[in-house]
């Protein structure tokens, strides 16, 4: 599902969705001792620059472009462990109902979207589902003080590569609580906690103010983009595809009804009510950020399916008991689960993964420049496979000029729109400026270069012109 939504798109070389560049950049720098915070900005915890270095010290070998795919497919393979994991945590309710979820989670557009390339959410993901699987709070089998230390440590490292796996690590240290007590409980934060030290300490003690700076102060900072509910709630049930009011409002209706109908099951039924609370709270957490963007919708993909997948057991069990017959049972979960399978996966197909881009083209356009190569867009200068050969000739590093916005200047500044932010125009500027080449790829078209900014651009010599990229020479 995550394969064919990229390759209907942009492919594994095209662009992805910002993020995914900044984070395998950051990775390229972090293997050449470039270090997040200290050498440039990151405005995340250091979590995903680690998990993607062994990719990032792959492209020495294979170039920048081959290790962004295997990464990209890599992550593709994690959407599948993450669909495999719900279906061991929801196991001890039933095999039919684990199906059920699991086969939710693989075919819902909220997951395919964080998986089909290098973004935090989907191992954060993997973090959060293999604690739960470790804990196997349905199962009768006691756990050991071992079992819970390692689940705890699993889920710590869930805010070591996003800041709000914190509230996770809460809501199941909660679960925990109920399942456990209290002794057991502190004894899953202290390996939550020890985990999400062992990854973030070294870079906070390299380089403390600039860090919290980054990853705390602002994040909190950031600007709103327009709350926008609906598509909120469109894209935390996997309806980002559709489009068309009518439709989608029924669409929309019809699902939350469903999800709404699973919570109160949940919720009566005693041993579930903690799947409802971890719904409940990642949803919260959703409803209270003031950005938005279509990855966001991850977060509540795996508790969803659970939940889901606790409320399908008890369905499923009603049903079987009221059929009185086996075979009945067998045939309502394989008409429903498939009806559901093919309407989820005929919806996700409908949408691409990516742009097209002219990675190979650009890239021998720059392959006899003795100097640096710099541009707005890290993904662009993977593709171009000259990230590696930038770090190596000493060239100067940024991976995140849109987050710079909001690091330049006083909290004001900051929430100026990037095309009003003096600041940022001639940090964007200085940065172009240090490279031998220069292309810009995203901030013409999006916003963030402001009309001066563009025109000192385009009075740069063009080099060469491959589609609708122009290389250019910048000068003073």
């Amino acid at each position: 599902m995550r394969l064919v939504v990229v390759l209907r798109g942009g492919g594994l070389g095209g662009l992805g969705n910002y993020d995914d560049g900044v984070y395998f950049a950051a990775a390229i720098g972090l293997v050449h001792g470039v270090l997040p915070y200290r050498d440039f900005l990151l405005l995340h915890p250091p979590g995903i620059a680690l998990l993607l270095s062994p990719f990032a010290e792959l492209a020495r070998l294979v170039g920048d472009p081959t290790a962004m795919s295997l990464a990209r497919v890599a992550w593709m393979c994690l959407g599948g462990v993450n669909a495999l994991l719900v279906g061991l945590v929801i196991r001890p309710l039933g095999r039919s109902a684990a199906l059920l979820a699991a086969l939710f989670y693989a075919v819902c557009y909220a997951a395919i979207y964080s998986e089909h390339t290098t973004v935090l959410e989907a191992p954060a993901t993997t973090a959060l589902l293999g604690a739960l699987a470790v804990l196997a709070p349905f199962s009768p089998k006691r756990r050991t003080t071992r079992v819970i230390l390692i689940a705890g440590a699993l889920l710590g490292l869930s805010p070591a590569i996003k800041i709000w796996g914190v509230v996770m690590v809460l809501a199941v240290a909660a679960w925990v609580l109920v399942l456990e007590g209290w002794r057991r409980t502190l004894i899953f934060v202290a390996g939550a906690a020890a985990s999400c030290t062992l990854v973030c300490l070294p870079f906070f003690l390299i380089s403390p103010g600039r860090m919290w700076r980054m990853v705390v102060r602002d994040q909190a900072n950031r600007q709103s983009g327009g709350y926008q509910p609906l598509a909120r709630l469109q894209q935390i049930v996997g309806l980002a595809p559709l489009h068309g009011n009518g439709l989608l409002l029924t669409a929309c209706a019809v699902a939350w009804l469903v999800v709404v109908a699973a919570l109160v099951i949940c919720i009566v039924r005693r041993e579930l009510r903690p799947l409802a609370a971890l719904f409940g709270v990642a949803l919260l957490v959703l409803a209270a950020t003031q950005v938005w963007f279509p990855h966001y919708a991850a977060l509540t993909a795996a508790p969803l399916a659970l939940l889901l997948g606790g409320a399908g057991s008890v369905v499923l069990n009603w049903l079987g008991r009221a059929a009185g017959r086996r075979a009945f049972l067998a045939a309502a979960v394989a008409v429903g689960v498939g009806l559901s399978a093919v309407g989820a996966a005929e919806l996700a197909m409908a949408h691409t993964g990516g742009l097209r881009f002219p990675g190979r083209a650009l890239a021998a356009a720059v392959a006899q420049s003795p100097g640096c190569v710099q541009t707005d867009l890290p993904m662009a200068i993977i593709q171009m496979n000259v990230a590696t050969r930038n770090v190596e000739r000493g060239c100067r590093f940024e991976v995140d000029l849109g987050g710079w916005s909001r690091d330049l200047g006083s909290v004001q500044q900051q929430r100026l729109p990037r095309g009003r932010n003096a600041l940022w125009q001639q940090f964007v500027l200085d940065y172009l400026r240090s490279g031998d080449l220069a292309l810009v790829a995203r901030f013409d078209s999006t916003p963030g270069f402001s009309a001066q900014t563009m025109r000192t651009y385009r009075e740069w010599p063009a080099v060469d012109r491959v589609g609708p990229y122009t290389l250019r020479a910048p000068r003073g």
